[in-house]
């Protein structure tokens, strides 16, 4: 069982990989981040909720106060991410998210009192300065509009991981069907409710009642087939698989060696990456192995905030997740 909990993470890491491309074949083909992911969300809520059934608590965990901060910080932190790629390579984006990891950290510290240990603090000080020495040498991240888009990823990305820490449901769940469940509903009712508004804009905005806004997509984009491609492929396919992973996975070799494991995610992206852009099936330029060094530094950043010297993690692996556990940030 924890030999499957470990190639989960490692197959969890390149999903990701695929993730991060995905988003560079959305901004080739000229696909509008809002109308692609929050179809994304939509697709990949009823895809968890087809697989784990509604239950017969689904409108109390629709209507809890927190489903609604929880996934609007969700769908929130993958739109700025997606903007991120616009400036820079996936494996850079992917790279520079681990300014979530010190974010969530720190918020952790700040809201909940949580303590940061000896080694942790190590590892976050490592992982700073190895984004700062690969910000430093790559001049696209110098830009006051990347760097707010890379604050704004991060700062969304870790409220989300401490929202799911409060959601009453997404406490209360113990199993990984139960997580997939909570997950599915709330990322279904907020992408259909901000769906719906961001089409009502759309349409104001097509008609002249409202001056064109860049962050709303004009109304074709949400029928254009390349929208609708990429999110029926990110929210069944990516969505749905990634959750599953991610839960599975936790379960069986605790939250702790799975953050270890998903820390590769940006090299997965760089193999990914350079493979894509040698067959032609991305349009970015490639980044080169010369990021692999930060890379490697960061990583052992991030091994260090992970290590917990040994000790006991505990039982109630998926109860709330914990604040290491970013999408990469976990992710990313």
């Amino acid at each position: 069982m924890t030999a499957s909990g470990w190639w989960e993470a490692f197959a969890f890491v390149w999903v990701i990989g695929f993730l991060n491309l995905t988003y560079a074949a959305g901004i080739a083909l000229g696909v509008h981040p809002a109308a692609f992911l929050l179809e994304a969300f939509l697709f990949g809520g009823i895809s968890l909720v087809l697989i784990a059934k509604p239950g017969e608590n689904a409108h109390r965990i629709i209507f809890a106060p927190q489903t609604w901060a929880y996934g609007a910080a969700t769908i929130l932190s993958e739109i700025f991410y997606y903007l991120m790629i616009v400036f820079v390579p996936p494996a850079d984006a992917s790279v520079f998210m681990r300014v979530t990891i010190l974010v969530t950290i720190l918020l952790a510290w700040l809201v909940v009192g949580r303590r940061i240990t000896g080694l942790r603090a190590l590892g976050m000080v490592i992982t700073l300065i190895g984004l700062l020495i690969t910000g430093y040498f790559f001049p696209a991240t110098h830009s006051a509009p990347f760097v707010a888009v890379t604050l704004a990823a991060a700062a969304f990305m870790s409220m989300r991981n401490l929202l799911a820490e409060f959601h009453p449901w997404n406490r209360r769940a113990r199993t990984v069907i139960e997580k997939m469940r909570v997950t599915g509903l709330v990322v279904l009712a907020t992408s259909i409710v901000g769906l719906a508004a961001t089409v009502l804009l759309s349409m104001l905005m097509g008609n002249g009642l409202l001056p064109p806004l860049r962050a709303v997509p004009p109304a074709q984009q949400f029928l254009a087939l390349p929208t609708i491609a990429l999110a029926l492929t990110m929210g069944c396919v990516i969505i749905t698989t990634m959750q599953y992973l991610m839960f599975s996975s936790v379960v069986k070799i605790t939250s702790e060696n799975f953050f270890a494991v998903s820390s590769l995610s940006p090299l997965a992206t760089l193999i990914l990456q350079e493979a894509a852009v040698r067959f032609g099936l991305v349009g970015t330029a490639a980044a080169g192995w010369n990021i692999l060094p930060f890379m490697l530094l960061i990583l052992v950043g991030n091994l260090l905030i992970a290590w917990r010297g040994g000790a006991a993690v505990g039982d109630n692996l998926l109860a709330p997740v914990p604040v290491t556990q970013t999408r990469e940030g976990m992710r990313r």
